[in-house]
């Protein structure tokens, strides 16, 4: 993604979502892929995925541990429909440098798209955008959805 994109990106306070030029065909059995790291300005794209799987739809979390919010994942399985019983859903985290881990299972995976939370907007107190966020925006060959917090 371009510098110029990536200020809209930024400065976007509605769902953005980012589409490859390159993109082949979607496999739709293929999972639907979420970036979180559980803080409460990833709420709204928790509940996007949610709604997006639906009852058939197969799905993985990536959890990007933060220094802010320790993830308990007994925790975040009992938020947002994540349920102990889901089959459809496989948990993981990264655990080495997260735009690369994102990057590299969003493409082994052939993933339809990424959904990952983002800040509201250029506020002038913080960045609209994460580090992993916009990393993940220049590096991604798969869809993007940046769900505003």
């Amino acid at each position: 993604m371009g510098n110029v994109a990536l200020d809209l990106a930024r400065q976007s306070r509605l769902p953005l979502l980012i589409i490859p030029v390159d993109l082949g065909p979607i496999d739709d059995a293929v999972p639907l892929l979420l970036v979180t790291d559980h803080s409460s300005d990833s709420t709204r794209a928790r509940t996007c995925f949610t709604a997006l799987l639906g009852s058939e739809r197969n799905g993985r979390v990536m959890v990007i541990n933060s220094p802010d919010h320790q993830l308990d994942f007994e925790e975040l399985k009992a938020e947002e429909g994540f349920a102990d019983n889901n089959e459809r859903l496989d948990i993981g985290v990264a655990l080495g440098d997260p735009v690369d881990d994102v990057c590299n299972t969003a493409s082994e995976l052939k993933t339809p798209l990424i959904v990952i939370g983002k800040h509201g907007g250029p506020s002038g107190r913080e960045p609209a955008l994460g580090g992993v966020a916009e990393g993940i925006c220049r590096r991604a060959l798969n869809p993007l959805l940046l769900i505003p917090s």
